[in-house]
C-alpha cells in the first residue's frame, strides 16, 4: 500500500487451522514492513477455541519473532455449563511486557425471574474488585393482572398468555369450582417454542419475534387424564412488539363409542360384518371421527368431544357387501365423559342400500334462492328425487311421481319449485327436493325405500342445523 505522502507499507498473512473433537486450533503468521518503522514486525498467534464436553474454551498466545523473539501476551477463558440454567466461567490473562497478570471468576445465573452474574478480578498489582451485576424485565401478565419479572430483555418482543383450565360443564367460562390444569404443554409452532402451564394454569410466552404470525396449539399428549380433550382446536396470533395478548383454553372430558355391526340375512340368522366403515357427524354435517370394523365386527371411537352426532355407516361398505343401513342414529356425548359401550347394530344383508348424506353446500343452495324462504325450524330433513337438465324436465318428474305414488308423497311440499329453481353451477342440473314438514325420519326412509323398490332416485338428506355443540377452532376461543 503507498499512501499519496509518498509513504509505503507492506503487509503479509499465512494461517493454518485444524478441528479435533469440537475444538478448532489456528496458527496465524504475520509479517509487516512499513517506511515509517525502524525494523521490520514478524508475529506468531496460536489460538483454541471450541467445545469440549460441558466446557468452552477461548485461548490464544500472541509470540513476537521479529524485532526481538518474546511472548507478548497469553489469554486463557474457560466456561463451564453446570446446568442450563447456570454457567461458572475462569478467566486468565498475562502481559509480558510490562509484566501484568489478572485472573477473574464469574457466575451467570439465570433465576427465571433474573440473571444475576456475581464477579471477582484480582490482578497482580493488588487490584481487588467484587461485585454484583444482574439483568431483567418487568411484564404485566394479562390473564391474572400480576406483575412478573424475566431473566433476559424481552422489550422488543411480542408475547401470549395461554390459560388452561378443566371446563367441567361447556360453557367456556371458567367457573369458580373449575380448576387450572398444571403441566399443560402449550405450543406455538412458528414462532415461540413451547411453554409449560405453572400451578395457576399459566403458560407465558415472552420471546416471539414481532409480526411473524403462529399457532397456538394444547400437546394433547402432555394431558394427565387420557380421556382430557382440548376445547378446541388452536388459535393464530400476531405478535407485536411490548403487546401481550391472551386466550383461554378449555380443556373437555371426551367420551367412547363402541358396538358390533352384524349382518341379519332373511331367515334370521347373524353374522359379524368387518371392514365396515362408521361415520361420526357433527350436527353442522363436518365428519368429526371414522372407524371400521375388525375381523368380530367390532367398531370403537375414543376420545369423542363432547356434543351431539349421528352416527351413520359408511355408503360404500353398504354397496360392496350389499346390505341396507338403518336409519342413521343420534349420539350425545356430556361433558361428564360419557361412555356408550355394546351400541351394536344390524344390517339386513341382500337388500338395495338407501341413501343417507347431509345436504351438500347447503348455505350455497339457500344463497343461490333468495326468493326461498328457509326458515322453517321444524324442517330437519328432505327427500332429494334426483337432479335433472331443466326446470321443465324436473317439473315433469315431479308430475308424474305424484300420479305414480300418491299416497306415499301426501304432505310433501316441493322446497324450491321448478319455475323457481336455479341450476346448480358446477353441475348445470336442477335438484328435486321435498319439504317434510309433518314426516318422521323413519317415516321419509320408509317412503324412500320403496321409491328405490320401484326403481326411483331418493335420498334422505339431513338439514345442517348449525347448532354444532363441538368446537371448531378458532372462533370459539376468548381472545384478549
Amino acid at each position: 500500500r503507498k499512501d499519496s505522502n509518498g509513504s509505503a507499507n507492506f503487509n503479509s498473512n499465512l494461517g493454518f487451522n485444524t478441528r479435533w473433537k469440537g475444538l478448532t486450533f489456528n496458527e496465524q503468521l504475520s509479517y509487516q514492513t512499513a517506511d515509517l518503522l525502524e525494523d521490520d514486525q514478524l508475529s506468531l498467534l496460536s489460538t483454541v477455541s471450541g467445545s469440549y464436553g460441558r466446557n468452552r474454551i477461548r485461548a490464544n498466545v500472541n509470540y513476537n519473532i521479529k524485532p526481538e523473539k518474546e511472548l507478548a501476551n497469553a489469554f486463557l477463558d474457560v466456561v463451564h455449563e453446570v446446568s442450563n440454567d447456570l454457567d461458572i466461567r475462569a478467566t486468565l490473562k498475562r502481559d509480558f511486557d510490562p509484566a501484568l497478570t489478572e485472573v477473574s471468576l464469574n457466575v451467570d445465573w439465570k433465576t427465571g425471574h433474573a440473571r444475576l452474574s456475581p464477579r471477582i478480578e484480582y490482578n497482580t498489582n493488588n487490584d481487588l474488585f467484587i461485585g454484583l451485576g444482574t439483568r431483567f424485565s418487568i411484564l404485566r401478565e394479562p390473564k391474572e393482572g400480576k406483575f412478573r419479572t424475566i431473566d433476559r430483555n424481552i422489550s422488543g418482543n411480542g408475547g401470549f398468555s395461554a390459560f388452561v383450565y378443566l371446563d367441567e360443564n361447556g360453557n367456556r367460562k371458567r367457573d369458580e369450582n373449575e380448576r387450572p390444569l398444571e403441566g399443560v404443554i402449550v405450543k406455538a409452532l412458528q414462532n415461540g417454542g413451547i411453554q409449560e402451564t405453572d400451578e395457576n394454569g399459566i403458560a407465558l410466552f415472552t420471546n416471539m419475534v414481532e409480526l411473524k404470525l403462529t399457532d397456538i396449539v394444547i400437546e394433547d399428549r402432555s394431558l394427565s387424564d387420557p380421556l382430557w380433550i382440548s376445547g378446541y382446536e388452536g388459535l393464530s396470533v400476531l405478535p407485536r412488539a411490548g403487546n401481550f395478548a391472551q386466550a383461554d383454553f378449555p380443556i373437555h372430558v371426551a367420551g367412547e363409542l363402541d358396538g358390533t355391526i352384524y349382518g341379519k340375512s332373511v331367515n334370521g340368522t347373524k353374522k359379524p360384518m368387518k371392514n365396515v366403515g362408521l361415520n361420526l357427524y357433527n350436527l353442522d354435517g363436518k365428519l368429526k371421527k371414522a372407524t371400521v370394523t375388525d375381523a368380530g365386527g367390532f367398531y370403537f371411537f375414543s376420545r369423542v368431544a363432547p356434543g351431539s352426532y349421528y352416527l351413520i355407516i359408511n355408503e360404500t361398505s353398504a354397496e360392496a357387501k350389499n346390505f341396507i343401513r338403518p336409519m342413521p342414529e343420534k349420539i350425545d356425548i356430556g361433558y361428564d365423559g360419557t361412555l356408550i359401550f355394546g351400541k351394536d347394530i344390524a344390517v339386513q344383508l341382500n337388500q338395495k342400500d338407501i341413501p343417507v348424506d347431509f345436504v351438500k353446500n347447503y348455505a350455497a343452495l339457500k344463497e343461490r334462492h333468495p326468493h326461498i324462504s328457509f326458515n322453517n325450524t321444524d324442517l330437519k330433513f328432505i327427500l332429494n328425487l334426483g337432479d335433472y337438465k331443466s326446470q321443465m324436465y324436473m317439473g315433469l318428474i315431479w308430475y308424474k311421481l305424484r300420479k305414480t305414488f300418491p299416497s306415499l308423497l301426501y304432505n310433501a311440499n316441493l322446497l324450491i319449485p321448478p319455475k323457481q329453481s336455479l341450476a346448480d353451477p358446477k353441475t348445470g342440473k336442477h335438484s328435486l327436493r321435498l319439504s317434510l314438514q309433518e314426516w318422521s325420519f323413519d317415516l321419509a326412509y320408509e317412503q324412500c325405500r320403496i321409491l328405490i323398490a320401484a326403481n326411483r332416485d331418493c335420498k334422505v338428506e339431513i338439514i345442517p342445523n348449525g347448532e354444532d355443540l363441538i368446537s371448531d377452532g378458532v372462533k370459539t376461543a376468548n381472545v384478549n
